[in-house]
């Protein structure tokens, strides 16, 4: 699933998670604690509407990209450049 994420998302240094519209990509799901939103450059707000793990399996092994954002209203999925580098992805 991540590979399919890699190669269709885009790689941002901008944000500040990983997000994805479709919650098919997603191991697992939960409702945020709080209601959670997302500011961006042109100060719109979006909805976080569910948070989860996406499985990523390569021939290097098995790794799971925590904390990833459903945000229906977005129209790509994002690759948070800056989480990757703290997660060591």
């Amino acid at each position: 699933m991540m590979q399919r994420m890699l190669k269709t998302g885009v790689f941002d240094s901008d944000c500040s998670n990983h997000m994805s519209c479709s919650g098919t990509l997603f191991e697992n799901m939960q409702s945020p604690n709080i209601c959670g939103y997302l500011q961006t450059s042109d100060h719109n707000k979006l909805v976080t509407e569910h948070i989860g793990n996406v499985r990523s399996q390569n021939a290097y092994g098995t790794k799971i990209c925590l904390y990833v954002l459903q945000v229906s209203t977005i129209t790509q999925i994002l690759i948070s450049l800056g989480q990757m580098v703290e997660k060591a992805l």
